[in-house]
């Protein structure tokens, strides 16, 4: 078959957790996969979109296509699974990769022809290479392949380690075929991979190598969405643009070069512990309107928990101080119900919230994901059944589900009660510091539709302050 005949979708697996969190795009990494693969392979005629569980079987309705490639994370898992039943039905085979794949591979249905794990540019190309070949995807030629899972005589063979690219400056950009930027704020990526190992973050696990895209890389890209879209406002998505101050002055120095700096604006997302006076005058340098922080919690004893003792409520301190004199807005996240969290711990994260003055709020009811630490104790201590879980009910966002709550320093009822106290203070400081700022109404949407579920499901806690 000749390459310029192949087509393959590029599919996100979605689950609604609130209307308003639904982009309009597929995720960018099955951009930044499509870009990679049209680099190395011009002639493939490549189509995308994303699905729901509602709306994929219209979108792909008349349309043939070889191999559809699916992302998803856990939440998803179940949308993943009937997508790739359909595409089986039409003798489209299915290659799974994302979060929840890399985290569980043993959770592999033989709907799937095969899945990825970790990072996937290289193994998508090789599973390209194989169906120009062949026709198809022979096991004898998968099971040669590292960082893939799949099925062989009926039964799951997981081949880990796949191979990294560790330049990442050779990759293309996710806007150099296919992807047309947002015109209010568009995704730019600095970093791929974590270092850390947090208690409820699967990040290691699916990427454990930490590589940079260069300052010269970042700002070329900058460069060419400024002259050629007219985009003045980016949002770095990784959590590590400011893990390097070196690189951070240098990209400065070269915005200055190229006459940028002064004309375009930056929201990032960092922890509190990389934030020191160095790093917020680069940051007030680069005019950066918005840093997310995952804070997490106000009370030290559950932050060391959750960050394994890297981070410490001086961090916190710290970095609003320093951000908010700068005048850099802050968005800080929060979560409620992690295990040995009392509710005087809770107390010291409202206490936290309510002192600081944070431009957004947001808080999320912990669950364990796949992969974290919080699972991997869970599973060893057969708390739970890795064959027999509905992934969907995942969420962050929601509360209403008692199974996957295991605090017992606190009861569920008095942990839903202060995830929806939180929450309710969020809207109300979301709403009075953002209602003149449009970037920021899909967190107050959302934070709208999560209140206004559990009212409908008449959940009455007890008043408990």
């Amino acid at each position: 078959m000749s390459p310029k005949n192949i087509k393959i979708l590029f599919l996100e697996a979605r689950y609604f957790d609130s209307f308003f969190r639904q982009r309009p795009n597929p995720c960018l990494s099955l951009y930044m996969l499509a870009a990679f693969l049209k680099d190395n392979m011009p002639e493939i005629n490549f189509e995308f979109t994303f699905t729901t569980s509602q709306d994929y079987k219209e979108q792909i309705a008349g349309k043939s296509y070889d191999l559809c490639g699916i992302y998803s994370t856990t939440q998803a898992w179940n949308q993943a699974c009937e997508v790739a039943t359909r595409m089986k039905e039409l003798n489209i085979m299915s290659i799974i990769g994302g979060p929840h794949i890399s985290s569980v591979p043993e959770s592999l249905t033989p709907h799937f022809a095969l899945g990825c794990i970790g990072p996937g540019e290289l193994v998508l190309k090789r599973i390209v290479q194989l169906y120009i070949k062949y026709d198809c995807l022979p096991t004898s030629e998968i099971s040669n392949m590292n960082g893939v899972v799949f099925y062989e005589n009926g039964k799951i063979k997981i081949k880990e380690s796949s191979a990294k690219i560790p330049n990442l400056d050779c990759l293309p950009s996710p806007y150099k075929y296919f992807l047309k930027p947002n015109r209010i704020r568009t995704n730019l990526i600095s970093s791929v991979g974590c270092p850390h190992n947090c208690y409820y973050c699967s990040a290691k696990v699916i990427n454990p190598f930490l590589r940079f895209y260069s300052a010269e890389k970042l700002v070329d890209e900058i460069e060419f969405l400024f002259k050629v879209y007219k985009i003045s406002y980016f949002k770095f998505i990784d959590d590590n643009l400011l893990a390097s101050r070196t690189r951070l002055r240098n990209i400065a120095k070269l915005l200055e070069k190229k006459k940028l700096l002064n004309k375009i604006s930056i929201d990032c997302t960092s922890c509190s512990k990389f934030i020191n006076k160095d790093t917020a005058k680069l940051l007030k340098l680069l005019n950066v309107k918005i840093v997310t922080i995952g804070f997490e919690s106000g009370s030290e004893t559950v932050l060391e928990k959750l960050k394994c003792n890297r981070i410490t409520m001086d961090d916190h301190h710290r970095a609003l101080e320093l951000l908010i004199s700068n005048h850099i807005k802050v968005y800080g996240n929060f979560m409620v119900g992690t295990p040995g969290e009392t509710i005087e711990d809770v107390k010291k994260t409202i206490l936290f919230i309510k002192k600081n003055k944070m431009s957004v709020v947001a808080v999320n009811f912990i669950k364990p994901l796949p992969g974290t630490p919080f699972w991997n104790h869970l599973v060893t201590s057969k708390k739970i059944d890795q064959d027999n879980v509905n992934y969907q009910e995942l969420s962050l966002t929601s509360c209403n589900n008692k199974k996957w709550y295991f605090n017992d320093s606190m009861s569920y009822e008095e942990a839903v009660h202060y995830y929806n106290l939180i929450n309710r203070m969020c809207l109300i400081n979301n709403i009075k510091n953002n209602l003149k700022n449009p970037i920021l109404y899909q967190t107050i949407y959302s934070q709208l539709i999560q209140l206004g579920s559990y009212f409908m499901r008449k959940i009455k806690p007890k008043v408990l302050i």
